[in-house]
């Protein structure tokens, strides 16, 4: 599993991603420097490796079907699992990922 810790700041209508680390699941705690006051909300998104959604595949393919979207991680880039063709597309738009796993129902642990 990997961990994409999101620092995204907070607006009137409106919000923003600062910044992310992306790092293993045995990071604990991640430091991010506040440049300017405000209202920030701190994310952290546990994705799953390739292997874990290619072990699904081959032995139950139905538990993938629970899911609107599906993140897997390989060699520290992030990709979507295609819901016709099963194929993976990388993921550039960090908040994108943040944004699904927060809002839909996903594999990714928020």
């Amino acid at each position: 599993m990997v961990s994409i810790n999101v620092l995204q700041k907070n607006l009137t209508n409106t919000s923003s991603i600062k910044e992310y680390y992306i790092g293993d699941d045995s990071i604990d705690e991640t430091a991010f420097e506040l440049k300017e006051d405000g209202y920030y909300t701190v994310f952290r998104i546990v994705i799953p490796k390739q292997e874990w959604v290619n072990t699904i595949m081959e032995t139950d393919m139905s538990r993938l079907l629970r899911y609107e979207s599906i993140y897997v991680v390989d060699n520290n880039k992030i990709y979507k699992l295609g819901e016709d063709d099963y194929s993976y597309t990388e993921v550039t738009d960090i908040e994108e990922v943040l944004l699904d796993a927060i809002n839909n129902k996903t594999n990714t642990r928020v």
